[in-house]
């Protein structure tokens, strides 16, 4: 039996892109720390550049939705730095889960939901 060779992260990059200093950050400052509820963005409403290639993050020690380029590396795959979908200075926002969804008039929408609210666009 042969050797399998481990696992290995994708992300390219570490820096957050954060709107204001003030963060709830107590572990690594800068950096994400905290990432939850990834969507891989599937859609058709935004440009074509998103569609089947990039994962949105939320990072709500940050507040911000980052963007996560995913491209093919072989047999797998790497993460490139797409910076932000949206980010906030605001103190209440931290955004924990995101998705697409179908409407009935503007065809699909994200949902972001914050661990205080939720918005979509």
């Amino acid at each position: 039996m042969g050797s399998a060779d481990p696992v290995q992260k994708i992300d390219g990059h570490y820096d957050v892109h954060a709107m204001t200093p003030n963060l709830r950050q107590v572990d690594v400052m800068g950096g994400f720390t905290s990432a939850t509820g990834h969507h891989f963005y599937t859609a058709r409403s935004f440009p074509k550049e998103y569609w089947n290639r990039v994962a949105f993050i939320n990072e709500p020690t940050v507040r911000l939705v980052h963007n996560a380029v995913i491209e093919k590396d072989g047999a797998g795959f790497k993460e490139k730095d797409g910076w932000n979908l949206m980010a906030s200075s605001d103190e209440w926002f931290g955004p924990v889960h995101a998705e697409t969804a179908p409407t009935a008039r503007s065809g699909w929408r994200i949902g972001i939901t914050s661990s205080s609210s939720t918005m979509c666009s």
